[in-house]
């Protein structure tokens, strides 16, 4: 038997890179999934959302896939309800959604700072509220945040938006931690470094891709797999005793954090 038989699992940020690792490893361990971003079909990736879904489909799990901005409760709240009313439970929530900018104090606006804000923290924060009160009824649940390196020492070429959003994240994961432990339901973080998506290709060139290699004690590459694979197995019944836990996932980067 599969790892997550039976359960449901709400990605966000399920449209590229990361969430879509995620989502299609958590399918393949058994999770039917409710597929959630802010865009349908981004330029890099053929087909979008809505391709991802049918590749999970054809492994013979359910996706519902279902655009929404994290930042807004309401649509996060229609969100969750649209999933509850498909497949009946919410096992696993993965808070994936996420901007990045790259911008520096200098150059920062408020705005920008605000909106960071509002999808990388107040996002997580929306979903979890969604979800909390049908897990508390169920006795059981798994919430998955996804921070960075960014939030434990500083973005390396993020910007101080996006290290103060993660590390908001890091200290929200804690707090929730200890107050929904009691309930059965297990929060923890997975916190990736230099993960190479498809963004990359698109952004670096041959020799900055060769130099960030590397930089890495492992001397290698990590992939949304690697990612994907540690959220996992936070979801699992594996990890049942693990509660407001960081896995980094970072090829040797945050060994000295």
């Amino acid at each position: 038997m599969k790892r997550l038989e039976g359960k449901v699992a709400i990605v966000t940020g399920a449209g590229r890179g990361l969430g879509k690792g995620i989502a299609l490893r958590l399918a393949q361990e058994g999770a039917d999934m409710v597929l959630a971003d802010a865009v349908m079909n981004y330029h890099d990736i053929p087909g979008g959302i809505r391709e991802i879904g049918k590749a999970i489909e054809a492994m013979g799990r359910r996706a519902l896939v279902v655009q929404v901005d994290v930042s807004d409760s309401k649509q996060v709240n229609e969100m969750v309800k649209t999933g509850l009313e498909a497949f009946g439970r919410v096992d696993i929530l993965v808070c994936c959604a996420g901007i990045v900018r790259r911008a520096s104090i200098f150059d920062l606006s408020e705005e920008d700072w605000d909106r960071t804000l509002d999808v990388n923290l107040k996002g997580c924060f929306n979903c979890v509220k969604a979800v909390v009160d049908i897990m508390k009824e169920q006795g059981s649940g798994k919430i998955i945040t996804i921070s960075s390196d960014a939030g434990k020492r500083g973005g390396m070429v993020t910007g101080p938006d996006y290290s103060a959003s993660k590390g908001g994240v890091l200290g929200f994961m804690k707090g929730i931690a200890r107050q929904l432990a009691p309930y059965g339901i297990n929060v923890n973080d997975v916190c990736p470094s230099n993960i190479r998506t498809e963004r990359w290709d698109l952004e670096l060139t041959k020799e900055q891709l060769e130099e960030r290699r590397l930089a890495k004690p492992l001397k290698k590459h990590g992939t949304p797999e690697d990612v994907a694979a540690a959220v996992a197995f936070l979801a699992s019944e594996d990890a049942k005793h693990i509660v407001g836990c960081s896995i980094d996932v970072s090829g040797g980067d945050l060994i000295c954090t």
